[in-house]
């Protein structure tokens, strides 16, 4: 590859040398694209974007899959980016994908995944960005799928997020987007269709607490069977992204972060204006020294 030639930095949550992001690596690496990968030295799952913001964070070269340069870095999936895109390790990298990640982020768990926090970081450094996970086993929806099973096949998934990298390596992406990929374990339809997120219902009061000596646990998340009417549900409403996995489908959920330019709701506006109108109402009534 020469000096010119585009890189595609790769990342995760799960870790260097998991069995996802090498899969992916040899299908980007057989599409001969250049690959620099960047992930954490261990397993960093539900982190979203946590990041070392005062200590300095190690990165050392691995043995990698496809002879794809690789490290390790000692810190989070958002340091990983930072540490390639702004430091010196990936310095052509001209879109970032994060994943395969070991279980979905559907819905309101994207929020929390370190896989997709990765994306967002990057997308937020300018960079065309992609989140991609692998749902476990058909009918599997639980956050929890990653605790206690593993993912069987990851080589649908590898070769649809290596199409999806070449069409945003060549057609870009607008500014601070993020494509979030979830494919279902049975990839039956064939196909991709653009989704929204679907949301995850949780019933107040579900969660009893556990006797620990004179102290109290908490299962704040619950058993990974889901959905459990005693905890919450799963929105499967047409053209969520859990709809479409459900039924075979891979599911393309954007995001922006491109605040001047998202719209945001107008009952939410409202909502807004209201509460500020009563703070300066009652900061109006307050004494001048106050």
């Amino acid at each position: 590859m020469s000096d010119q030639t585009p890189q595609i930095l790769v990342t995760n949550d799960d870790g260097a040398g998991s069995r996802g992001i090498n899969a992916f690596t040899e299908a980007l690496v057989a599409e001969g694209l250049e690959v620099v990968v960047v992930a954490p030295a261990a397993n960093q799952s539900g982190v979203s974007r946590a990041a070392s913001y005062s200590r300095p964070v190690r990165v050392e070269p691995i043995a990698g899959v496809s002879d794809a340069e690789t490290y390790a870095c000692h810190g989070w999936p958002v340091d990983c980016v930072r540490a390639a895109v702004i430091g010196d390790l990936a310095p052509r990298a001209a879109v970032v994908v994060s994943g395969i990640n070991h279980g979905g982020n559907f819905g309101d768990d994207t929020l929390g995944s370190g896989t997709y926090g990765a994306a967002v970081e990057a997308a937020l450094l300018g960079l065309p960005a992609l989140a991609v996970s692998q749902q476990s086993y058909p009918g599997h929806f639980s956050l929890l799928d990653a605790l206690d099973q593993s993912t069987p096949v990851y080589h649908h998934t590898a070769r649809v997020a290596a199409l999806a990298t070449r069409a945003l390596l060549e057609g870009g992406a607008p500014e601070r987007a993020v494509l979030n990929l979830n494919m279902p374990a049975n990839f039956d339809a064939a196909s991709v269709c653009v989704t929204r997120p679907g949301r995850r219902f949780w019933r107040r009061h579900a969660v009893a607490g556990i006797p620990h000596g004179e102290q109290r646990t908490y299962l704040t998340f619950g058993t990974r069977e889901a959905p459990n009417p005693e905890w919450g549900g799963i929105e499967f409403a047409p053209g969520t992204d859990f709809a479409a996995v459900r039924d075979g489908y891979g599911s393309l959920t954007p995001f922006s972060y491109a605040w001047e330019h998202s719209g945001m709701p107008d009952d939410v506006v409202t909502w807004a204006d209201g509460v500020a109108a009563t703070i300066n109402e009652r900061l109006a009534r307050l004494p001048a020294s106050a």
